[in-house]
């Protein structure tokens, strides 16, 4: 993605001061799995600057990204290496998402709905 400035922060915990080097420019920080909380709460420290926070790795992870503390770099990996798994792994998200409001008897229709239409919850 050549369009783009990538810079690595070096974890969670170094969402801080150094970001001032961004000043003027319009950002969105992707952190881990288990760092969006916490970089929406360090984001209000730094009012001046242009730092949307992405929920893209949270909304999307599966438990095994949760487990091993997914960042962009493992979820683009997959993007760019499996894409037919990627879009059978966030069907299945979406399956996830929705069963609790069905009955249990018809989650084989909403899970076959769901592969036929290529419904995906964001």
């Amino acid at each position: 993605m050549p369009n783009y400035l990538w810079l690595a922060t070096g974890g969670k915990s170094q969402f801080n001061e150094r970001l001032k080097v961004l000043y003027g420019r319009n950002v969105v920080a992707f952190p881990d799995v288990d760092g969006y909380t916490t970089w929406c709460e360090k984001v209000k420290d730094f009012p001046d600057l242009n730092i949307s926070v992405s929920n893209l790795l949270q909304s999307n992870a599966t438990p095994e990204d949760m487990e091993n503390h997914s960042d962009i770099a493992d979820w683009l990996i997959r993007w760019k290496l499996q894409p037919e798994n990627f879009e059978t792994e966030k069907r299945n998200i979406t399956f996830e998402k929705v069963k609790a409001f069905v009955s249990d008897e018809y989650h084989e229709e909403v899970l076959a709905l769901i592969e036929d239409l290529g419904m995906i919850i964001f």
